[in-house]
């Protein structure tokens, strides 16, 4: 695999991988954090009563005002938007989704 921006000076170079974040002690606690910067990014914050639940103010086409949402639980994302679509595409371009 070849290192990404997080490795810093190390960007580029290639590397071997011998164990998977996934399943590790730590990585839940990592997935958080890198979805926490991926989100706190596009303007969302998180909910003081569930931190799992994320929102920022958005408008419609006419003018409304109203709440994007996005709803995490472990490893899976439920997103309430007029337009989800466009939002989850945003979320997409840190994370690879199953289809």
């Amino acid at each position: 695999m070849v290192a990404g921006p997080e490795f810093g000076d190390k960007q580029g170079k290639t590397f071997i991988v011998r164990r998977a974040l996934y399943g590790l002690k730590g990585s839940a606690a990592a997935f958080r954090s890198h979805l926490a910067k991926t989100l706190e990014d596009q303007g969302f914050y998180s909910s003081y009563a569930d931190p799992g639940v994320w929102m920022r103010a958005a408008v419609k086409g006419d003018g409304e005002e109203y709440y994007e949402y996005i709803l995490c639980y472990v490893d899976d994302i439920l997103c309430m938007s007029m337009n989800a679509k466009e939002v989850m595409a945003e979320i997409g371009k840190q994370f690879k989704f199953k289809k």
